[in-house]
């Protein structure tokens, strides 16, 4: 971590960071290979399910649930409760990557019964000699890039994909 004591340098040198640094091209080519199988995937729905035109195009949602540093504020005790408060947005039935730090896979299990759900995980094949210690930026680049994209108020990760988008 840098400090700078002047206020006004700290905000440059943050700003410089934010607007001209970039990730490896290495790492784009990696989430480009998880977003174009997310799209068939959202296709291969869309054959299945004949009234919803917007698949055809192989649209998907995408979702950052921040769950270990956070857990313990409270903000969100269950998966249904980010479906109720996301449904106009994101509707039943959509698909979507959900990029997150919860371990338990059954905590997702509200989205799951409403959702065609994928994660980082279902992926890995396309990660061959990919360094692990990048997935979490994989993640990034890949839930910057649904149509909709939902995010953990108080997170950092959440605030890139933003700035990404």
């Amino acid at each position: 971590a840098l400090f700078f004591q002047d206020w006004r340098t700290d905000l440059l040198v943050k700003r410089y960071v934010r607007d001209r640094l970039r990730y490896k091209d290495e790492l784009f080519c990696a989430a480009g290979r998880i977003v174009e199988a997310m799209r068939v995937l959202s296709r291969q729905k869309s054959n299945h399910n004949h009234n919803n035109k917007e698949n055809d195009n192989g649209v998907f949602h995408s979702f950052h649930i921040r769950r270990n540093d956070f857990a313990w504020i409270g903000l969100v005790n269950t998966s249904l409760q980010i479906f109720e408060s996301v449904q106009n947005e994101v509707p039943p039935g959509s698909t979507v990557y959900i990029a997150t730090d919860e371990k338990n896979p059954d905590w997702f299990a509200a989205m799951k019964d409403r959702y065609h759900t994928r994660f980082l995980s279902d992926f890995v094949h396309l990660l061959r000699g990919v360094d692990p210690n990048h997935y979490g930026v994989i993640d990034q680049l890949v839930v910057a890039r649904g149509k909709v994209f939902v995010g953990a108020f108080y997170s950092t990760v959440t605030s890139h994909v933003n700035h990404l988008r």
